[in-house]
C-alpha cells in the first residue's frame, strides 16, 4: 500500500468514527500537557533522514578532518544541527562559568596585589631605596596575576568562537548560532561522535508509514535555511550568521511531535488535509500543543540560543509577539519570508516552480523589491539542486525513502561502531588529561586558600610542597626554596604519596654540615649542577628558567618576580607527567604559579620587615624629639640659672669679702663668730651658685685617657667605710681588659659621688647592696659604668624629671635638686650619656657611657714651679678692673692691706688709660663689662703691654670665654665668689713668675 492510499483509508475510517456529527469541530486532544512536556524533556535525539545520515556517516568514517566541510554536512540536517548546537552551548556554558569563577578569583587576587603594591610604594616613599625595590616587587606580583589569567584562558581554549559567544551571552546562555562556530568549538571528534550516535540511534526517520513526510520536511528545512541565508546577505543583516540555523530549525517542533506522539501527529496531519485547516490549529486540537510550542520546549531543554528559540516559537505569530522574546525582529522577518518562499518546492528540483505568495508588508519591512523576490526564489531552487547534487544526495534520497529496514542495518553499522569506539577511547584520554589539569588547578586553588599573611617560612614551604605532590601527582620528589639570608636551601622531600614529607636543609657553600647524605647521590649530583652555590647576583639556581632533564630526574624551576625562587625535582618513573614538550610546559606553568606564591610571600615578609624598621625609625625619631624638647627646656632653665648666678655672685662676693676683712681685724669673739657664720653661709651659697653655673654652663672637661676601673675603685674606697657603717654592702664587678676612657677624672669623681649619695639616701632605712659594674659596649667604642642600688626605687611619674634642676624628692634641707642635673651636664660634656632603669621597691640602676680613648699617649702637664717669694724691692702695683663698685672696693682694700699698690678701673677703656700712664705689675680683670670687655683688654695686653700679666675674675663668663681668655694670655681664672686667700695666693704666684 502506498503512503497516500494508506493515509486516505485510515482517515476515512477513523475520522468518521471519531468525529461523527461533530466533524465540523475537529478532534479533541486526550493527551495531557504535562505528559507531553515530560516526553520532550526526555528526548536526547531527533530523527535524522536515513539518506542524509548514510552520506554524512560515510564521509565521517572515511576520516574527514576538514571542519568547514564537516560543518556543511551537519548543516544539511535540522536534527544534527540542533544536537551540535546543544553540545556546544552546554560546553561553552560550563567553560564560561568556570572561567568566570577563575576570573573572579584573579580579580580578587589582583585587588589584593594592587593593595599590597600600594603599601609597598608607600613604604618605599618612607624608606627610600628599599621602598623602590619593594615597589618593583609589587609591580611584578601584579603582572603575575595577568600571566596566571592568560594561562587559565589558554587551558580552557581561549579561541575565537568562545570569545564571541561569551561576549554575546545573556542570562547564562551562550549565543552560538553558527554551525561553523559550534563545530569549531566542540571539535571534530565530538561532532563525529554525534553523527555516529545519530546513525546508531533507533530514532532514524521512519519511512513508509503515516505521519510526517521526512523527505519533504528535510527539503523544506534546507530550502528555508538556504533562503534565509541569502536574504540576510542581500540586505546586509547583522544576523547573517544566525539566519541559516534559524531557517533550518524553525519547524523542528514537527520532528518533536512526530517522535513523542507519532499516531496522534499522523491524525493531526490527516485532519489538516481533510478539513483544510491551518497546521497549528490541527496540531492543537489533536495533540493539545502545536509544533511551535513543542519546538520551543525542546530548544529550551537543549539550551539552544535565545534567538533560535524565538524563531522556533513565534515564526507563525504576528509581529506584535516579537517584543515578548529575546529575538531580533529582523531575524524573525527573514525566516518568515524564507519560510514563505520555500513553500511548495517541487520534488523535482529541475522543474520550473511558481513563486508562492508572500506578504508585501513583510517584503517592504526588509527593504526588498518584488523583483528581488523572484530572483531569490529562482536562486533558491538552483542552490538546493546544487547542494543535493554536490553531496550526492539526489539518488540517495530516492533510494532511501521507501525502505523499511533500520538505517543502521543498511549502511556499515560495524564501521560506525568501530569509529565510535575509537572516538570514545580518544575522548577518554582527553578526559583523563583534562582531569589532570583540573587536579592541578584545584591544588593551586587550595594552596592559595591556605597561604595567609604572617605564616612562617616553614608553613609556606609545607603548603607549596603539598600542592606539588597533589597537583603534579608525583610520588617521589622534592621541593626546595632558596633562603640566601640563611645561606642555605630549605625544602621538603617525599618518597611516597602516603608518607609525610620530611624537611632538609642544604648549605650554599662547601664545607658546612647539611642534609646531603639523606637525599642520595644522584639528587645531590643534580643539585650541585643546577642549585647549590652562589653566583654574582646571589643564589646560583636563580638563573634557571627552563626544565632540565638529567637521566631519570627532572628539575623544574619555580619562577617568580622574573627569577627562580625555588625548584621542583621529581623522578620520571614515579610520576604520571607526560615528558612531551606540551606536558613539560604545563608542569613549568604549574611551578610558575607556585613561584608566584613564593614571591608574594617573600614580598610580604619584606614589607613586614620594612614596616617594622619604619616603626622603629618613627620611635627613635619620637625619642629624639622628646630629648630635644627636654634639652631645650634644660637650656632655658640654664639661661635663667646663669642670669640668676651672675646677679647674685657679685653682691655675694662683696658680702663674703667684707666679712673676711672684718674677721681679720676684729678681736671680739662674738663678732668673730658672727662673721664666721656670714663667711660660711656665703661659701654655701657660693657652692649652690657654682653647681647651678656648672649645670647651666658646665666647665669643659679636660679629657685624658683614664683607667676606668682604677677611677671607680678610688671613689669607692673613699666612701667604703661610711657606707659599711650604714649597713650598705658594696660589690664591685670590674671587666678585665677594658679600653681606657677619655674623661676628666675629677668631674667623673663628682658624678660618682652624686650617684653614691643618692643611693645611700635610698637605702638609709634598711640598708642594702650597692653594686659598681664596668664594661664595654658598641664594639668597645664605649666604656660603661653602672651604679645599682637595692633601695626603694623611683616612681614612674618621677623618673622623667630626675635630671631637671631643683627637682628633688628629698625632704626640705636634705638636697638642692641639682646633683643629677650637674651629673647630666658633666656626662654630656664628655660626649657620653647617662640613663636610669628603676622599678618601685627594687632599686635603681644608673648607667654612664663614655667614649673610649683611641690614642693612649697623652701630654703630661708640667707642674708649676715653686712660688717665688714676694719681691722685697719696691711695692707691686695691681690694677683691679670690674664694673661692680662694691666688689672693686673690697678688692682694693684687701690688696692695700697686704701691702700692694692698687689702681682701679670700672671698664676696659679706663683700664687701658691706667696702663698707658702708670707702671702696672698685674691686672685683676673681669670679663663681662660695659664699653670694652675683658677679652678686648687681654688683646691689648698681648699687643701693647706684653710685660703685664693678668688674672681673670668672673661670675658669668662661659667656659668658652674662659678658654679664650687663657688663650689670650690670662695666667689663671677665678670664679666669683672666691676666697680672699686663694686670690692672694694666685697674685703672689703670678708676681713671682714675673
Amino acid at each position: 500500500m502506498s503512503r497516500t492510499s494508506g493515509a486516505t483509508a485510515f482517515c476515512c475510517g477513523k475520522m468518521g468514527a471519531v468525529f461523527g456529527a461533530r466533524s465540523g469541530f475537529g478532534p479533541v486532544s486526550t493527551l495531557k500537557r504535562g505528559t507531553l512536556r515530560q516526553r520532550i524533556e526526555a528526548l536526547e535525539f531527533l530523527p535524522v533522514l536515513p539518506a542524509v545520515v548514510k552520506h554524512v556517516v560515510s564521509r565521517s568514517v572515511a576520516g574527514l578532518q576538514d571542519e568547514k566541510v564537516l560543518a556543511r554536512l551537519v548543516g544539511l540536517d535540522p536534527s544534527l544541527t540542533a544536537q551540535v548546537l546543544r553540545v556546544a552551548g552546554t560546553q561553552l556554558g560550563a567553560a564560561s562559568t568556570q572561567l568566570g569563577a577563575a576570573n573572579a578569583q584573579l580579580r580578587a587576587a589582583g585587588t589584593q596585589l594592587g593593595a599590597a603594591n600600594a603599601q609597598l610604594r608607600a613604604a618605599g616613599t618612607q624608606l627610600g631605596a628599599a621602598g623602590t625595590q619593594l615597589g618593583a616587587a609589587g609591580t611584578q606580583l601584579g603582572a603575575a596575576g595577568t600571566q596566571f589569567g592568560a594561562a587559565n584562558a589558554q587551558l580552557w581554549g581561549g579561541n575565537a568562537p568562545f570569545s564571541s559567544a561569551d561576549a554575546a551571552r545573556r542570562g547564562g546562555r551562550t549565543a552560538v548560532t553558527r554551525v561553523e562556530d559550534a563545530v569549531s568549538w566542540i571539535g571534530l571528534q565530538q561532532v563525529r561522535r554525534i553523527i555516529l550516535g545519530a546513525a546508531l540511534s533507533p530514532d532514524i526517520a521512519r519511512s513508509g508509514t503515516r505521519g510526517l513526510d521526512f523527505a519533504g520536511y528535510w527539503r523544506h528545512a534546507l530550502a528555508c535555511a538556504t533562503c534565509a541565508e541569502s536574504i540576510a546577505a542581500r540586505i546586509g543583516s547583522a544576523h547573517a550568521g544566525a539566519a541559516y540555523a534559524a531557517g533550518l530549525l524553525h519547524d523542528v517542533g514537527k520532528l518533536v511531535l512526530d517522535t513523542i506522539a507519532p499516531d496522534d501527529y499522523a491524525d493531526a496531519l490527516d485532519f489538516m488535509r481533510m478539513q483544510n485547516v491551518f497546521v497549528l490549529e490541527a496540531e492543537r486540537r489533536t495533540i493539545g500543543i502545536d509544533h511551535a510550542l513543542a519546538g520551543k520546549w525542546l530548544a529550551e531543554r537543549w539550551g539552544l540560543p535565545e534567538p533560535l528559540i524565538g524563531v522556533i516559537w513565534l515564526h507563525h505569530h504576528p509581529e506584535e509577539s516579537f517584543e515578548s522574546v529575546a529575538c531580533p525582529a529582523e531575524l524573525m522577518r527573514i525566516v518568515r519570508l524564507a519560510d514563505a518562499l520555500s513553500q511548495g518546492l517541487p520534488a523535482d528540483l529541475t522543474a520550473k516552480a511558481a513563486v508562492p505568495p508572500v506578504s508585501e508588508e513583510l517584503v517592504a519591512r526588509l527593504g526588498l523589491k518584488p523583483l528581488a523576490i523572484r530572483n531569490l526564489h529562482d536562486e533558491l531552487i538552483k542552490e538546493i539542486r546544487l547542494r543535493v547534487e554536490e553531496l550526492g544526495l539526489d539518488e540517495a534520497l530516492e533510494a532511501g525513502l521507501g525502505e523499511g529496514a533500520p538505517a543502521a542495518d543498511r549502511f556499515a553499522a560495524p564501521r560506525a561502531h568501530a569509529e565510535l569506539a575509537a572516538i570514545n577511547a580518544l575522548a577518554d584520554a582527553e578526559t583523563e588529561s583534562l582531569q589532570r589539569k583540573v587536579n592541578r588547578f584545584r591544588a593551586l586553588h587550595e594552596m592559595n586558600l591556605k597561604l595567609r599573611p604572617g605564616q612562617s617560612f616553614k608553613d609556606v614551604l609545607r603548603i607549596i610542597a603539598d600542592a606539588v605532590r597533589q597537583g603534579l601527582e608525583v610520588s617521589q620528589g622534592l621541593c626546595l626554596v632558596a633562603d640566601p639570608e640563611e645561606n642555605q636551601l630549605r625544602g621538603k622531600m617525599w618518597r611516597s604519596m602516603r608518607e609525610p614529607a620530611s624537611d632538609f636543609a642544604l648549605s650554599l657553600d662547601d664545607g658546612e654540615a647539611d642534609d646531603r647524605a639523606n637525599l642520595g647521590a644522584r639528587i645531590v649530583s643534580v643539585l650541585e649542577e643546577v642549585a647549590l652555590g652562589r653566583a654574582e647576583g646571589g643564589w646560583a639556581g636563580a638563573a634557571l628558567s627552563d626544565v632540565v632533564r638529567r637521566n631519570d630526574l627532572v628539575v623544574v624551576p619555580m619562577l617568580g618576580a622574573g627569577r627562580s625562587v625555588g625548584q621542583i625535582i621529581f623522578d620520571v618513573e614515579a610520576s604520571t607527567i607526560e615528558l612531551s614538550e606540551e606536558g613539560l610546559s604545563e608542569v613549568l606553568a604549574f611551578a610558575g604559579a607556585c613561584g608566584l606564591a613564593l614571591a608574594r610571600y617573600q614580598a610580604e615578609a619584606l614589607l613586614v620587615e620594612r614596616t617594622e624598621e619604619l616603626a622603629t625609625a618613627i620611635w627613635k625619631k619620637e625619642m629624639a624629639h622628646q630629648q630635644l624638647i627636654r634639652a631645650e627646656r634644660l637650656a632655658s632653665v640654664g639661661k635663667m640659672a646663669a642670669g640668676a648666678a651672675h646677679e647674685i655672685n657679685n653682691p655675694l662676693a662683696v658680702i663674703s669679702g667684707r666679712a673676711q676683712i672684718l674677721l681679720s681685724r676684729t678681736e671680739d669673739p662674738e663678732m668673730a663668730k658672727a662673721l664666721d657664720v656670714i663667711v660660711r653661709q656665703s661659701q654655701r651659697a657660693s657652692k649652690i651658685l657654682t653647681d647651678l653655673m656648672q649645670f647651666a654652663r658646665p666647665a669643659l672637661p679636660k679629657l685624658e685617657p683614664t683607667l676606668v676601673n682604677v677611677a671607680v675603685h678610688e671613689v669607692v674606697a673613699m666612701v667604703w667605710d661610711r657606707l659599711d657603717a650604714k649597713g650598705i654592702r658594696v660589690v664591685e664587678h670590674f671587666a678585665e681588659g677594658l679600653p681606657r676612657a677619655l674623661l676628666d677624672k675629677r668631674q667623673i669623681e663628682q658624678v660618682l659621688l652624686n650617684l653614691i649619695l643618692n643611693a645611700e639616701h635610698a637605702m638609709r632605712e634598711s640598708g642594702g647592696v650597692l653594686t659598681f659594674r664596668t664594661g664595654a659596649a658598641d664594639g668597645r667604642r664605649l666604656v660603661t659604668i653602672q651604679v645599682a642600688d637595692t633601695g626603694h626605687g623611683i616612681a614612674p611619674n618621677v623618673l622623667p624629671h630626675i635630671f631637671e634642676p631643683f627637682f628633688t624628692t628629698k625632704d626640705e634641707g636634705e638636697g638642692t635638686g641639682l646633683g643629677l642635673s650637674v651629673c647630666h651636664g658633666i656626662i654630656e660634656g664628655h660626649h657620653g650619656s647617662i640613663a636610669v632603669q628603676s622599678e618601685v621597691g627594687e632599686g635603681a640602676t644608673f648607667t654612664v657611657s663614655m667614649p673610649s680613648a683611641t690614642d693612649l699617649s697623652r701630654q703630661l702637664e708640667r707642674a708649676a714651679g715653686a712660688a717665688a717669694s714676694e719681691r722685697d724691692a719696691g711695692r707691686p702695683v695691681i690694677l683691679v678692673v670690674d664694673d661692680d663698685a662694691d666688689l672693686l672696693e673690697v678688692l682694693k682694700e684687701t690688696l692695700l692691706h697686704r701691702g700692694y699698690g692698687v689702681e682701679t678701673a670700672a671698664d676696659g677703656v679706663e683700664a687701658i688709660e691706667v696702663m698707658s700712664r702708670a707702671a702696672v705689675d698685674l691686672v685683676l680683670l673681669d670679663i663681662r663689662m660695659p664699653t670694652l670687655d675683658g677679652l678686648a683688654v687681654l688683646e691689648q695686653l698681648r699687643e701693647r703691654f706684653t710685660r703685664i700679666p693678668a688674672i681673670v675674675i668672673t661670675g658669668l663668663a662661659s667656659q668658652e670665654e674662659v678658654a679664650e681668655a687663657l688663650r689670650l694670655g690670662a695666667r689663671s681664672c677665678l670664679r666669683k665668689p672666691f676666697e680672699i686667700e686663694r686670690l692672694l695666693a694666685e697674685v703672689r704666684l703670678v708676681l713671682s713668675e714675673k
